[in-house]
């Protein structure tokens, strides 16, 4: 997806690299003094033509998690399924760091077989750190007020499981419908 049509599909050597979140985005950060609660991590999509495996990304995921500054919480927000494996889960524990949980069924980034937010609190060890983040992307065309059953039953399994883990549990809301979202949370 580079800008540049002849540098796509390059492998970026700087992939997972903490160095210039160091470099240019501490500073950023620092300035919001103590304003600032959790980080969202966003990983760009892997495709299997990258030849990036799992193992290898943990690998780098760990270098990388090892790097931050622990000034900050950090969520992960995986945008590779297939790297969600128990070898993710229990680095993201070794550094406090919480998987991202999502709802956003109808995103084009996301695949039809995308997995609910219950099936993902299925993971074991999902719940990696002792606060949980959470995203409903609450998009147009969509009907919260009565007949998104996957979502009412995803939010009351979370609120259960962080209640049963001793979590603290932050939720964000984005897009069009964020009013009847907040609600059914609530």
């Amino acid at each position: 997806g580079h800008p540049d049509r002849g540098r796509r599909g390059e492998l970026n050597p700087g992939f997972l690299d903490p160095g210039p979140l160091q470099g240019r985005m501490c500073a950023a950060l620092n300035t919001l003094d103590g304003a600032l609660d959790t980080v969202v991590l966003r990983m760009q999509p892997v495709y299997r033509t990258e030849e990036l495996r799992a193992p290898e990304f943990v690998g780098r995921l760990d270098r990388f998690l090892g790097g931050l500054p622990r000034a900050y919480r950090y969520a992960v927000d995986l945008r590779t399924p297939a790297f969600n494996v128990p070898e993710y889960r229990a680095c993201l524990r070794d550094y406090g760091v919480a998987h991202l949980l999502h709802h956003t069924p109808h995103l084009p980034h996301q695949s039809s077989d995308a997995p609910s937010l219950i099936d993902q609190l299925l993971a074991p060890g999902i719940l990696s750190a002792p606060f949980c983040v959470a995203r409903v992307h609450a998009g147009p065309g969509r009907n919260y007020d009565g007949d998104d059953e996957a979502l009412a039953l995803g939010l009351h399994e979370l609120v259960r499981a962080c209640g049963d883990e001793g979590a603290a549990l932050t939720v964000l809301i984005d897009g069009e419908a964020s009013t009847p979202v907040l609600t059914r949370l609530l």
